[in-house]
């Protein structure tokens, strides 16, 4: 009898990401507000407030992986790009009026912006690899892309900018 070994489906990898999302976000928001507000025990809101963003980092690297993963194995790499691009507009207004107060706030960026450029620079860079350059030409111009796309993610201030890519 062959024993199964344990796994994780994507599905699973994307609620695990969503929970620790979710902490993250109880720490930059309600923590944040809470910390603000006075008569709040200031030290004790801010001991709590590392500890959920510290743990929140820690679905970024999930979702780039789960991003990378979709996008091997999409056939429609223009609807996986339009369906980030759509979430992205749906969060922003959220996202601004739960982290600004703002219903607009440009300073600030939802990681569905960094994703969708995360995109964009898988396709360049499998654009490059699929032509006929030589190796040198491909390594130069798989560089620049990486450095054009780092630095439209600093200029977008993107939630990660150029780490992020």
């Amino acid at each position: 009898m062959e024993l199964k070994k344990p796994s994780l489906s994507g599905s699973t990898l994307k609620i695990i990401a969503l929970i620790i999302m979710l902490i993250d976000h109880i720490g930059a928001v309600i923590v944040v507000r809470t910390m603000s507000t006075p008569g709040f025990d200031h030290d004790f809101w801010n001991s709590l407030y590392w500890p959920l963003r510290y743990i929140g980092r820690l679905a970024f690297p999930i979702f780039c992986f789960l991003l990378v993963e979709g996008f091997c194995h999409t056939s429609n790499v223009k609807k996986y790009f339009s369906g980030m691009i759509l979430f992205a507009l749906i969060s922003e207004i959220p996202f601004d009026l739960a982290l600004t107060g703002k219903w607009i706030d440009f300073r600030f960026q939802n990681v569905f912006w960094e994703l969708a450029v995360g995109i964009l620079t898988m396709v360049a860079l499998q654009y490059i690899e699929k032509t006929d350059f030589t190796y040198v030409l491909q390594v130069i111009l798989r560089l620049a892309v990486i450095a054009v796309f780092a630095l439209g993610a600093e200029a977008l201030q993107l939630d990660y900018g150029m780490y992020g890519i």
